[in-house]
């Protein structure tokens, strides 16, 4: 209930803007006490978005008010809860048939995660039902834009895979470590894109990515091998990030 009540507030602050064409909220933990618990809310502007200055004076009830470093993000505390408020331009969702001619924009997005939000987030409100409206644009996506997305993906994975042997190489403990983000990352953006689906945030991919219904053999154990903090020495890692990239590209 306090939680519900606190993001009626900011939702009640937020509608008094006239540039404000709609607004949706992500899953969240239940748990308040969860280290990954904060509020996140996504919300959509046509023209010109209230200054930085603007917003602070709106939200003068709350505490720690941040903006980040583009004006695109405000961070605040309301009620002991940690709020996360992004700002999207409306006219961005037009450019849509061009990202899905290039698949690679969705790479300087910083993946799918962007279009994973739209679709799957909860509406709390939207002027013209301009949230609904937009939705169906990424509902039926050409098969050359996920094989140009896999594409592009999988290719990033070989490069880290090579990365990764480089470092074993020389021993490089970090870079080893850099590397083996990097192709965690662009190994779970390839299986994605072989589902047909959107990236989840990179908090719940780790359990997520397991559910899909396209997986290489034994992938839950070979994860289980690269990730695992033991002894497990670098080259041997290095082993099983190859084994996992080969099955992948047999999909």
């Amino acid at each position: 209930m306090k939680v519900q009540t606190a993001i009626e507030k900011i939702i009640q602050t937020l509608t008094s803007w006239p540039e404000i064409a709609g607004i949706t909220l992500m899953n969240h933990q239940t748990d308040i006490y969860d280290p990954y618990f904060f509020i996140s809310l996504d919300v959509y502007y046509s023209g010109t978005l209230s200054s930085e200055n603007t917003r602070r004076d709106h939200f003068t009830f709350t505490g720690g008010f941040e903006a980040g470093a583009l004006g695109r993000k405000d961070r605040f505390m309301f009620e002991d809860i940690p709020f996360r408020i992004e700002y999207k331009n409306t006219a961005r969702f037009e450019e849509i048939p061009k990202m899905i001619a290039d698949s690679s924009i969705f790479l300087r997005e910083g993946g799918t995660y962007y279009f994973h939000r739209f679709l799957h987030s909860e509406i709390l409100y939207e002027k013209d039902q301009w949230v609904s409206r937009t939705r169906p644009s990424f509902s039926e996506l050409p098969e050359d834009f996920w094989v140009s997305l896999r594409t592009t993906n999988q290719n990033r994975m070989e490069y880290y895979l090579s990365d990764l042997g480089a470092a074993v190489m020389r021993d490089d403990n970090f870079f080893f470590m850099i590397s083996a983000a990097g192709f965690l990352k662009s190994l779970c953006s390839t299986l994605y894109a072989i589902n047909r689906q959107f990236e989840s945030s990179s908090r719940y991919v780790s359990s997520e990515v397991f559910q899909l219904s396209k997986l290489p053999d034994a992938f839950v154990g070979s994860m289980d091998n690269f990730l695992n903090n033991n002894e497990t020495s670098m080259g041997r890692k290095r082993e099983v990030a190859e084994i996992l990239a080969k099955k992948i590209l047999h999909l």
